[in-house]
């Protein structure tokens, strides 16, 4: 499987490869920075858990694996076309952000100014899990996460 991906350096606009692209900091194309959209076998017989940087770990795998797992017990509500939208949108954001192709591939796995939580919240909703919340609490500690850590020491 791992011999279909192709080295490239910056995520491409539509239309989308047809084989996964590497370069060392990203790999592109996922959907929900999970699921592979390649054509050699359909994006929801792989996951990939834990590729964004920049967030808290643990309740970040816990969000991408309740997905993986209602999108594994359930292929067809996967939409290709809409997540084929969501990273097009994803890639005119960060080009707006980052000003062009070059810093592309270091910031598309990043996820910075509380996307995070974001992310993780769309994520539980995608997967249907109602028990799970990024509560607003912690949200808020982590806008504080300076001022907490001083006053810790």
């Amino acid at each position: 499987m791992f011999s279909q991906i192709t080295q490239r350096t910056t995520p491409t606009t539509p239309p989308f490869p047809p084989r996964l692209q590497l370069s060392p900091e990203c790999l592109y194309p996922l959907a929900r920075q999970i699921f592979p959209l390649q054509d050699d076998f359909p994006p929801t017989s792989i996951a990939f858990i834990g590729i964004p940087f920049r967030v808290a770990p643990f309740p970040l795998f816990e969000a991408q694996a309740a997905v993986a797992e209602s999108v594994f017990s359930n292929p067809s509500r996967f939409d290709i076309e809409e997540e084929k939208r969501l990273i097009t949108e994803r890639r005119e954001t960060l080009m707006q952000e980052v000003g062009g192709d070059a810093a592309l591939p270091k910031v598309w796995h990043k996820m910075d100014n509380g996307e995070e939580f974001r992310y993780r919240r769309e994520l539980f909703d995608y997967a249907g899990v109602t028990d799970w919340k990024v509560e607003d609490w912690i949200v808020a500690a982590h806008n504080y996460k300076v001022i907490l850590r001083t006053e810790w020491r």
